[in-house]
C-alpha cells in the first residue's frame, strides 16, 4: 500500500485536491463538531477537539523528555526562578506547559495565551492564569512586562511572513535582559513507506498555507535578525526505532495525530475509511523498522538591556 500511496502523493492533481480537502473539512467540522479552529486571521490547520487536546498533553511530556526540562539550562541560569519571575506561554493550547512550570516554580507568575478557550477553568495552581488572545492581532500586554516568553510547536499556526512579526511582538513584551525561548519541529524527510509519507504530507499541508515545515532549522536566524542575542540552542532528534521512553512517546504522538486527522488525510491519501486503521498500524511499524526520526530545535534569545 505504501508505494501506491506515495505515487499518488507526488501527483499534481492530488496537491490540488489537498486545498479543497482542507477547506471542505474545516467548513464541515466547524459547523458540525467544532473540531477545527474558526479564527479568520489564523492559518492554524490542526484540530482543537478533545482528542487533539489529549495529544498535545502527551506531546508536552514527550518534548520535555527529549529536551530535558521545560526551560533550557542557560535560561534557568539567567532567570531568578526561586525569587520569582513573570513567564508567558504563547499558543498554550490546553495549558499543560503552563501548569507544569507553575507547579515546578511556585514563586513565578505563569500566564498562558491562546486564541481558543481550551485551557483549564478551575483546577490550576494559584500562580497560573490564562488569557484568550491571538498574538497575530497583538498581545493585550504592556511593554517590557515579562521576564520569559515561550513559543512551542507553532509550525502549523504561523505563515512565513508572520514569524518575524510574532518575534517582534514578543520582544515588545519582554523586559530588557529578558528571554524568548522558541521550540519548533523540523519536518524534514525521514523513514520509509508510511512514515516518510506522513512527514511529507505534513510538509504539503504547511506549504499550502505558506508555512515553513522546516522552521526549526531557521528559527535561530529569525530571532537573531530581530536583535536577540542567542544564548543557547539545541538540536535534538529521536530515533523512533529505539527501545526508549522518548521513542515510545513520539510513536504514540504521530499515530494519534494521524488518527485525529483521518477526515482530511484519508481522502488526500486515497485511503478508504475502512482501511485507515490499517494505515495507522503500518505507520507505527514503519517508524520503528525504518528508524524514523523526529527532529526539533529549541533556541533561547536574550533581549538587549538597552
Amino acid at each position: 500500500m505504501g508505494a501506491q500511496i506515495s505515487r499518488k502523493f507526488r501527483s499534481n492533481s492530488t496537491s490540488r485536491k489537498l486545498s479543497t480537502l482542507i477547506s471542505d473539512s474545516e467548513t464541515s467540522n466547524v459547523s458540525s463538531e467544532s473540531k477545527y479552529h474558526n479564527v479568520p486571521s489564523s492559518s492554524y490547520w490542526l484540530a482543537s477537539d478533545r482528542s487533539e487536546q489529549d495529544r498535545l498533553m502527551g506531546e508536552h511530556f514527550a518534548i520535555k523528555e527529549v529536551v530535558g526540562g521545560n526551560i533550557l539550562t542557560k535560561a534557568m541560569e539567567i532567570l531568578d526562578l526561586e525569587k520569582g519571575v513573570k513567564i508567558l506561554d504563547i499558543g498554550c493550547g490546553p495549558g499543560t506547559w503552563v501548569l507544569d512550570v507553575a507547579t515546578e516554580h511556585p514563586n513565578c507568575e505563569v500566564t498562558g495565551i491562546d486564541m481558543s478557550n481550551i485551557f483549564p477553568q478551575n483546577i490550576r495552581p494559584p500562580n497560573a492564569n490564562f488569557l484568550i488572545a491571538n498574538v497575530l492581532e497583538g498581545l493585550p500586554l504592556e511593554d517590557n512586562s515579562f521576564d520569559f516568553i515561550q513559543i512551542r510547536q507553532m509550525v502549523a499556526a504561523f505563515t512565513i511572513p508572520e514569524w518575524p512579526l510574532v518575534i517582534k511582538e514578543c520582544i515588545r513584551v519582554i523586559k530588557p535582559g529578558g528571554l524568548l525561548q522558541i521550540a519548533e519541529a523540523n519536518y524534514k524527510d525521514s523513514g520509509e513507506g508510511a512514515s516518510l509519507l506522513m512527514v511529507q504530507t505534513v510538509q504539503k499541508f504547511c506549504q499550502l498555507r505558506n508555512q515553513d515545515p522546516f522552521i526549526g532549522a531557521h528559527i535561530s536566524d529569525l530571532m537573531a535578525n530581530e536583535g536577540l542575542e542567542i544564548v543557547q540552542k539545541i538540536c535534538k532528534s529521536v530515533n523512533q526505532g529505539d527501545d526508549s521512553k522518548a521513542a515510545a512517546e513520539w510513536n504514540w504522538d504521530w499515530c494519534h495525530f494521524a488518527d485525529i486527522m483521518r477526515d482530511v488525510f484519508g481522502p488526500f491519501l486515497n485511503i478508504p475509511e475502512n482501511e485507515y486503521d490499517a494505515f495507522i498500524t503500518e505507520l507505527e511499524k514503519s517508524m520503528k523498522e525504518s528508524n524514523f526520526h523526529t527532529y526539533a530545535n529549541t533556541v533561547v534569545g536574550q533581549k538587549p538591556f538597552a
